[in-house]
């Protein structure tokens, strides 16, 4: 079984400030920003806040983080993200959740990043996963990213 750590980070004022001014939806294959009552999430993954955004990754990188912001939203509104293993061949099942953490929003449009950790002394399973971000248990948003050989493909925000 696949088992990872997922962990919340706030995002240092200026450097989510920075990227989201830029920000696009990620590229080919990701769901554009989507729109949930006129509440909106941006999200982008690296391996940290030193690295560039990208959606893909090799199976020893240590931890792949996700960068998001939000706006539109209420004072209490709860922001669900959930890590997905789409296809991972025989590690899992397909379609397997790996983790989720809920936040509760403090303000109208809010910013963060969450990081999914490797196994234990394991390297990352190759496949196809994605992050669904969920505002007030309706759907938003799914981001995808790929863990396997190659080159790293660098997403412009």
């Amino acid at each position: 079984m696949f088992v990872a750590t997922v962990c919340l980070l706030a995002a240092s004022a200026g450097a989510a400030e920075a990227w989201a001014q830029k920000a696009e939806p990620l590229a080919q294959g990701n769901e554009p920003m989507a729109q949930n009552n006129l509440k909106l999430i941006q999200a982008y993954f690296a391996a940290d806040k030193q690295h560039p955004p990208s959606t893909r990754f090799d199976p020893e990188i240590p931890k792949i983080t996700v960068f998001w912001k939000s706006a539109g939203l209420e004072v209490g509104d709860r922001i669900r993200v959930v890590w997905v293993a789409e296809d991972v061949g025989e590690a899992n099942p397909k379609e397997t959740k790996i983790n989720e953490k809920t936040v509760m929003t403090l303000m109208r449009s809010e910013e963060g990043s969450l990081f999914l950790a490797r196994p234990g002394g394991r390297t990352w399973p190759v496949g196809k996963y994605r992050v669904d971000f969920f505002i007030n248990n309706k759907f938003a948003q799914a981001v995808k990213f790929v863990i396997g050989q190659g080159p790293s493909v660098d997403v412009k925000h």
